[in-house]
């Protein structure tokens, strides 16, 4: 991938981010290196050996939530082997992340957008954590299916951010993140750079 290509995919990122977030007050955007984009299967097979290419990840802090993400996870991509011989494995997403609570809630939802290689989005994983907790700091991980291979070795980066939270006791409270309007600029920006989607 050309270094121009690369940074219009973090361009598109990072301006999907912004024009969702912009308009409601204090919000930050970090940025940080994914790891290889390579997911390790069995043996020495390797999906994407033969590649360098690192993945990105944003997060995007809002600091009128409850929560917050903590510095800036994103989605990897594992593989599972199946349990008997007569069972294939899977591929997966998976997030390790935490969250800091600065009052108390009993449900939190963590969305990632993930786009390919290419900068299309592909998909918005949703993780959602119903339990009761304090102010803190909690690590917290999810997993979801990959449909294909394809969409395995295409995985190139992801947007994290606190969706919702319910607070205690009860009360829900949503973010102002808005997915519909970060999906329009990522088209309407891959319209301006001559891609068709």
């Amino acid at each position: 991938m050309t270094y121009r290509r690369r940074s219009a995919i973090v361009l598109t990122l990072v301006s999907a981010a912004l024009v969702a977030t912009s308009s409601f007050g204090a919000t930050t955007i970090t940025t940080a290196d994914g790891g290889s984009i390579q997911t390790k299967l069995i043996a020495n097979i390797v999906l994407n050996k033969e590649s360098a290419l690192r993945r990105e990840w944003v997060a995007v802090h809002d600091d009128t939530m409850p929560v917050d993400l903590v510095g800036t996870p994103g989605v990897t991509t594992i593989y599972e082997e199946g349990g008997s011989r007569y069972s294939s494995g899977n591929y997966r997403y998976k997030a390790t992340y935490a969250v800091r609570v600065s009052e108390p809630v009993v449900a939190i939802e963590v969305r990632f957008i993930t786009f390919d290689v290419w900068g299309g989005r592909t998909r918005a994983l949703t993780a959602t954590d119903i339990q009761d907790l304090a102010p803190g700091d909690y690590p917290l991980d999810a997993v979801w299916k990959l449909y294909s291979e394809n969409e395995a070795s295409e995985h190139y980066a992801s947007i994290g951010y606190v969706a919702a939270v319910r607070k205690a006791p009860a009360r829900p409270v949503a973010s102002p993140v808005s997915l519909e309007r970060a999906r329009r600029h990522t088209h309407e920006r891959n319209a301006r750079d001559g891609e068709v989607r």
